[in-house]
């Protein structure tokens, strides 16, 4: 089996480079807590960061679920439901400028030939590249120029400063080339350009955001198949594939999932003890949002 046949040091890197990842994701809330004016220390925004991409990376259904998981933990912490709003837009603007930079760069090069068997209307990448580069361009002139806040109604959207937009850009590239040297360590690529490959595993990653599958499933797979077909057998595709998923999506989720029930437990612990333990003689107070 293919799945089998994938040499362990290319598991083991593959690991790294999702525990790097999972890192530099960190740096997605830390960078939306410094926009919204709040101080958080790292090990709870690191926390909360982990949880939020490891379930919704899975699970789909990004702001929705992200949202719920940052509202639980974020609101115990003291910040307000309108913060925690402006986290999780900040959060998801930056994932997108971030695949925006790095395809529409790469695209722009044309290191992306796009097959016939897609049918699809453009015979060339580059014109999508120009549009992704320019969207990117054009928030980061935004940023520069535009002073005052944005209001919608009675919610109020501050701009971000030139600094905090160059930042998300970088800090979202970054992340999506380690998510594709997960999946690039664990190919056998004597002849696999790791610029060409970026450019199709991006474009197919962007495709499955698009769709609102959950982790891009099938639609994803679908297109790395077809894409390398002419390069790599295709059951060595899939057989990479398959570690992909397992390192880059499931061990994260497992490791979330005992994480969260683990902080429940505690929380849950915390608040029966301050119930029972009376803040003065003959009164009893509970503190829903009291565990660190």
């Amino acid at each position: 089996m293919a799945f089998k046949a994938i040499p362990h040091w290319r598991m083991g890197m593959a690991m790294a480079l999702t525990v790097l990842s999972f890192i530099v994701l960190t740096g997605y809330d830390s960078l939306a807590i410094r926009y919204v004016g709040q101080t958080m220390p790292w090990k709870k925004v690191g926390f909360v960061a982990f949880l939020s991409y490891a379930f919704s990376n899975t699970v789909g259904l990004s702001f929705l679920v992200s949202g719920s998981v940052r509202y639980r933990l974020y609101y115990n912490w003291g910040l307000s439901p309108i913060d925690i709003a402006k986290v999780v837009f900040f959060s998801a603007l930056t994932l997108w400028l971030g695949i925006f930079a790095v395809v529409g760069s790469l695209l722009l090069f044309d290191t992306l030939v796009l097959p016939s068997s897609l049918h699809l209307p453009l015979s060339s990448a580059r014109p999508l590249g120009v549009v992704m580069l320019t969207v990117v361009a054009g928030y980061l002139l935004f940023s520069a120029q535009r002073r005052r806040s944005l209001q919608f109604r009675r919610w109020v959207l501050d701009i971000p400063s030139l600094n905090i937009a160059l930042m998300q850009v970088a800090l979202g590239a970054l992340d999506w080339c380690l998510a594709g040297l997960i999946l690039y360590v664990l190919l056998p690529h004597a002849d696999l350009h790791l610029a060409y490959f970026l450019g199709v595993f991006l474009t197919a990653q962007l495709v499955g955001l698009i769709s609102h599958v959950p982790g891009g499933l099938g639609v994803f797979d679908s297109l790395i198949l077809i894409m390398f077909s002419g390069e790599i057998p295709q059951p060595v595709v899939l057989g990479s594939l398959l570690a992909y998923r397992f390192i880059y999506y499931l061990l994260p989720l497992i490791v979330a999932t005992i994480s969260l029930v683990g902080y429940e437990v505690l929380h849950r612990r915390k608040r029966i003890i301050c119930c029972l333990k009376p803040s003065s003689p003959g009164s009893r107070r509970c503190y829903p949002r009291s565990l660190p």
